[in-house]
């Protein structure tokens, strides 16, 4: 995967990329992932490839610790934004170079 290619790419859609991909069938289809999700208070997710966060919206994360990656800093910015004050970590990290311990988290997005 072109990495670089992929921080040129999602310079340019983190300001727009909710008008399109958080409305619609593509909200539709966010909603029907998390439908049956059984979390509980304190549960560790994680969520890969996060972008601006709209997956976060679907979920009650100040009960849960939450951390989301993702590898372009403008789709960070756009996600951390939007939550600041939320107790959701967020880092700046590939995803096909993880840095975590295996069995660290309940969930994977």
């Amino acid at each position: 995967m072109n990495n670089n290619w992929n921080k040129v790419i999602y310079k340019f859609w983190a300001p727009i990329y909710d008008r399109f991909f958080n409305a619609g069938d593509f909200l539709e289809v966010r909603k029907l992932t998390f439908q049956g999700v059984q979390l509980e208070s304190g549960d560790k997710l994680l969520f890969v490839g996060v972008g601006t966060g709209p997956e976060l919206e679907l979920i009650n994360h100040s009960e849960l610790d939450v951390k989301a990656i993702d590898f372009s800093p403008d789709m960070l910015k756009k996600a951390r934004d939007k939550f600041a004050g939320s107790s959701i970590e967020f880092i700046l990290m590939d995803a096909q170079d993880m840095d975590f311990d295996n069995h660290s988290f309940v969930s994977v997005k």
